[in-house]
């Protein structure tokens, strides 16, 4: 028998038994009100329809829509064995409706009458799923990171185990809730990283993983019904769509015209981003580098995290519930982390030497100066013809004088306004 057949078959029993176990059944206090025909049978009516499949007690399974899964789902009666409805769920449908007296049901009509059904009917399948687990009160989570992925104990690696699990529990519970920073595993390939994330996710459909190569339209689907993402190897963070990468991880609702649907409905997101690369130095912006969260970690053990999983996600909910997303000390401590890890431009070194070192002319000391112009930092410093410098330079070194302690302002200079960069303090903050 085909396995969809079997399992809608199973609710509602076999179609040629069907008569047999309507006299089973026990009657419902009430039948609802169909409209029939003179010979009493039941009109194929989109009320009688939608009255009907919004009573398991008449058609032996329930229907309701997951939201967290946007997908109709139904059960057998009583029970909370949810399965997804599928297109030939349809037709069974129809078939248990003419047993049970009605005049054919055409394909339009079910499917419209099985879509109000199951919008009238919503539930939460993360939610339920997370309320259901207990936890034995052993804390776990703070550890998590050095008992489970091999790091060090230190403050900052139990900062971002609080922020991780915390943050997956909180877009559970309260979807669309801000989590906008990004845990990255940073070790050896061949250490687990990837099998560590995926183990996150007690239920493997609730485990994705994504890359920046793909279209927003595309990773936003992707990513319905997912609890945890994981983003491979960090690709693109050192690419022009450095904009883009932080809008999207920052962004809290997801926008996409879902199964069922004719017009493009807002999401919450659920999804928490993790990480994982085995390059040393992959941070290239310096303003958007808050949001990652990168810890090196060794052997991780995924036999241990599935089996603490169960209690790990339980205390995060504890937790969560009390004190809502841990991230402030993961965002203080990340600053310190992030020299360890920012992508070195072989440009720095000879700029925050010629700063700081007298000319053989002049004396004058480069970072005295009142302010500093690209052109005269590639030309002095670097020794790069003019006639070579283009926009791709000027930005290459405006983004080393911003690294070095410069803001960027505009001055008036012989009568026009021009950007020039004043240092903002009085040493260069090396990223060594």
């Amino acid at each position: 028998m085909n396995p969809g057949a079997e399992r809608f078959q199973s609710a509602v029993a076999c179609v040629d038994d069907f008569e047999d176990v309507i006299g089973e059944l026990t009657e419902p206090a009430f039948l609802p009100s169909f409209k029939r025909d003179k010979w009493g049978q039941i009109e194929a009516t989109i009320e009688n329809v939608t009255k009907a499949v919004m009573r398991p007690d008449f058609i032996d399974v329930e229907i309701r829509f997951d939201q967290f899964r946007d997908e109709i789902m139904f059960a057998p009666a009583g029970t909370e064995q949810w399965q997804t409805f599928g297109d030939a769920d349809y037709a069974r449908l129809r078939i248990t409706l003419e047993k049970r007296n009605f005049k054919p049901v055409g394909r339009e009509l079910i499917r419209d009458a099985v879509l109000l059904a199951a919008d009238e009917n919503p539930f939460d399948s993360a939610i339920a799923w997370l309320n259901g687990l207990k936890w034995d009160g052993v804390p776990r989570i703070e550890q998590f990171y050095h008992t489970h992925l091999g790091t060090e104990d230190t403050p900052f690696t139990r900062a971002v185990s609080n922020y991780m699990w915390t943050a997956l529990a909180g877009r559970v519970l309260k979807p669309g809730i801000k989590a906008d920073m990004v845990p990255v595993l940073v070790g050896k390939q061949g250490c687990g990283k990837s099998s560590g994330v995926a183990a996150l996710s007690l239920v493997p459909s609730f485990f994705t993983e994504i890359s920046f190569a793909e279209k927003d339209d595309d990773l936003a689907r992707k990513m319905r019904g997912r609890l945890v993402a994981k983003i491979s190897e960090l690709r693109g963070l050192n690419t022009k769509e450095q904009e883009a990468i932080k809008a999207f991880v920052t962004r809290t609702p997801e926008n996409w015209i879902p199964k069922y649907r004719e017009f493009a409905t807002q999401f919450p997101r659920r999804t928490l981003f993790v990480g994982t690369t085995n390059e040393d130095e992959f941070l290239d912006d310096k303003t958007g580098n808050r949001r990652w969260l990168p810890v090196e970690v060794k052997k991780i053990s995924v036999e241990d995290i599935k089996s603490d999983l169960t209690l790990l996600w339980a205390e995060a909910k504890v937790i969560f519930e009390e004190d809502g997303i841990l991230f402030r000390d993961a965002e203080r401590l990340a600053a310190a982390v992030h020299e360890q890890y920012t992508i070195k431009d072989v440009w720095l070194e000879t700029v925050e030497r010629w700063l700081v070192t007298p000319d053989l002319m002049t004396e004058e000391i480069p970072r005295t100066r009142e302010f500093l112009r690209a052109g005269d930092v590639l030309r002095e410093a670097l020794n790069i013809d003019p006639k070579n410098i283009g926009r791709r330079e000027e930005m290459r070194i405006s983004k080393i004088l911003l690294v070095c302690g410069y803001k960027r302002v505009l001055r008036r200079i012989n009568g026009k306004s021009q950007r020039v960069y004043e240092a903002d303090v009085t040493t260069c903050n090396n990223l060594e």
